[in-house]
């Protein structure tokens, strides 16, 4: 998102050109924007390692089951990609193309998961391109319709979040209510804006904006539909996580896991950080240390930080494989359609 905004920035001084002064500004503000994630993830990084007790998280590597760990990992992410697919593929055939079937979005899925590991918001945007290219839906349109599955999911996170706020640490619960209430305003006022049956002045331009026709058709029972296709996502999340920590003799209650991971979908998707590395980590120090106390003593904080990090990897490398097996189909179809333009 932090990438998004520099880029934006850059677009506006080159097209004025004004002037050097104004394109150098231009060029400093997204220089700017696009380091404070990198920033602040170096930081949090370094305060983590000069915090903790570097041998013990040696020890907590070295006893780590890394064949449940990356095999878990694997197989999970794998279903995952499958369940995240087939509701992109619901909400596509919902508003754009009724023909459209799940083998036409598992590969551009998988191959958007090597762009998302920086920018989440490049990876949709690559996304609607393509179906752009293979399915004449606008960029606009489609764009749409993959926010949407973004605010669900943030929503089911937050509204976890929320709802068991009395089981997280002090330091998030105040946060967690807050969240709460604001995304049930925000999530009540997009409802209203949309489907209200009055007039609202200027503002209607932007509701009958015919690309944006799929947020006027959607209907409460859309949301709710998209709302369960995405809860296996979330379900997912949770047995990755639960899988892990066990693999560094961690184990957490699963009621607190329904809502220890949501805190950390609703962090991970927040532009402080390049893809929720540093902030995570920092988080799962205050979520895990307690549970590991239980089997690691005095090393508890240090096997939470070796977890953190590793889990890092766990989501990167099925990330890469999917993404690397799905780049060969999508450059193949994507090399086709410019060959029926020329």
């Amino acid at each position: 998102m932090s990438d998004a905004a520099g880029n934006a920035g850059g677009e506006t001084t080159s097209v004025g050109g004004e002037s050097s002064g104004s394109g150098g500004g231009g060029r400093w503000r997204s220089w700017v924007m696009g380091s404070i994630p990198w920033l602040v993830t170096v930081a949090i990084l370094v305060w983590i390692l000069r915090t903790t007790d570097m041998l013990a998280m040696w020890r907590a590597v070295e006893q780590a089951n890394w064949v449940f760990f990356f095999g878990s990992m694997l197989t999970l992410f794998a279903l995952l990609w499958v369940v995240d697919s087939a509701a992109i593929l619901w909400i596509y055939k919902r508003f754009h193309a009724p023909t459209m079937k799940l083998t036409d979005v598992l590969p551009v899925r998988g191959t958007t998961y090597i762009v998302g590991i920086l920018n989440y918001a490049a990876a949709s945007a690559a996304m609607a391109f393509y179906f752009r290219r293979r399915w004449n839906i606008g960029i606009v349109e489609g764009g749409s319709s993959l926010l949407v599955l973004l605010l669900v999911d943030l929503g089911l996170a937050i509204i976890s979040t929320a709802v068991g706020s009395f089981l997280l640490p002090e330091q998030f619960r105040g946060m967690a209510i807050v969240l709460g209430a604001g995304f049930a305003a925000a999530a009540a006022a997009h409802l209203l804006f949309w489907r209200a049956p009055w007039k609202w002045g200027p503002l209607e331009v932007i509701r009958n904006w015919p690309r944006l026709h799929g947020f006027r058709a959607a209907r409460v029972l859309d949301y709710a539909t998209v709302g369960l296709l995405r809860l296996p996502v979330t379900a997912i999340y949770i047995c990755m996580h639960m899988a892990t920590l066990m693999a560094f003799n961690i184990h957490v209650p699963l009621e607190r896991m329904l809502v220890y991971v949501p805190v950390q979908m609703v962090i991970a998707v927040l532009p402080i950080g390049v893809s929720g590395l540093g902030a995570g980590q920092a988080a799962q120090r205050l979520l895990y240390t307690e549970w590991a106390e239980q089997t690691h003593g005095v090393d508890a904080m240090a096997t939470v930080d070796a977890y953190g990090l590793a889990l890092f990897l766990g989501f990167l490398l099925p990330r890469v494989l999917i993404g690397l097996a799905s780049l060969q189909v999508t450059s193949r179809e994507m090399a086709r359609e410019v060959g029926s333009d020329s």
